[in-house]
């Protein structure tokens, strides 16, 4: 009997549901003590959340559909090769509150930030938002031109370059370099799916990328941080300006110190009391 997907420091939880659904693939390293490729699999045991924004998207993750009814997630096998699966535990009060039970069941996603930002527009640089899926076997998650996709390459490539973005229905859709999105179909099979491309974002384009809580609390932490130390007092803005300020002109100092270009526009505010005063 295979036992439960464990990662290193994992504090133990009771289930509140599970389903478990057998396939011809389950096979766990973590459960027979070899191995993975990849040491990045072997994090904590904490549990498992929904992502919701990009930067909660960094180390495991667990690429599932938005389907109540037979939630299914992608998987691959030592040989590369995709399947999906139903073989997993539900430990929330919602079908999609997933966790993995294999290694096999789980990616390692890592953002391309090599591919670089667009700053040749005057407005703020577009958000970078491509990445790649790195199964336990160390190979890529990789669309071809034509299904089925795989994961047998060992770099990066245009083949291995996901989009990701966050959907209003809460989800997420997959994009590949040829501006394909990533969906499922339902067909005749023993597992009822099968992956193929689409034109448009819709129901069957949506998935839900379950990531570790460690990662989403990061992030919130890390935004709290951002959130207290972006702000600073009118009282400190008028010391720091040699003068009572208006209140436009604390909004429009608050809004700078954010930005950090406080100093240029404490200047801007200095010569423009010099040329009052001269007027």
């Amino acid at each position: 009997m295979v036992s439960k997907l464990v990662f290193k420091g994992d504090k133990p939880k009771k289930k509140k549901k599970a389903s478990v659904k057998s396939d011809s693939w389950r096979v766990s390293k973590a459960a027979s003590g070899e191995s993975t490729s990849h040491p990045e699999l072997a994090v904590t045991n904490e549990g498992w959340v929904t992502a919701k924004n990009l930067s909660e998207l960094k180390g495991p993750v667990v690429l599932a559909f938005k389907d109540e009814d037979n939630p299914v997630v992608i998987a691959s096998d030592l040989n590369g090769k995709l399947y999906l699966s139903s073989d997993i535990d539900i430990t929330g009060s919602k079908s999609i509150d997933i966790e993995p039970r294999t290694v096999q069941q789980v990616f390692v996603l890592s953002k391309l930030d090599f591919r670089g930002t667009d700053t040749s527009a005057l407005d703020e640089p577009t958000v970078n938002n491509e990445f790649s899926f790195k199964n336990s076997e160390g190979t890529y998650l990789t669309s071809p031109i034509e299904p089925p996709l795989h994961c047998k390459a060992v770099s990066i490539g245009q083949d291995q370059i996901f989009t990701l973005t966050a959907l209003e229905s809460g989800g997420w859709s997959l994009q590949t370099s040829r501006k394909a999105f990533l969906g499922f179909q339902k067909d005749d099979s023993e597992i009822g799916f099968k992956l193929v491309y689409s034109d448009t974002v819709g129901f069957s384009e949506t998935w839900i990328l379950r990531v570790q809580a460690q990662y989403a609390r990061l992030h919130n932490s890390s935004s709290r941080t951002t959130s207290s130390s972006e702000r600073i007092s009118s009282k400190v803005l008028e010391e720091r300006a040699g003068r009572k300020l208006t209140p436009s002109e604390i909004s429009s100092l608050k809004l700078a110190y954010k930005q950090g270009r406080l100093n240029e526009a404490l200047l801007d505010i200095r010569q423009r009391s010099r040329s009052d005063n001269m007027c």
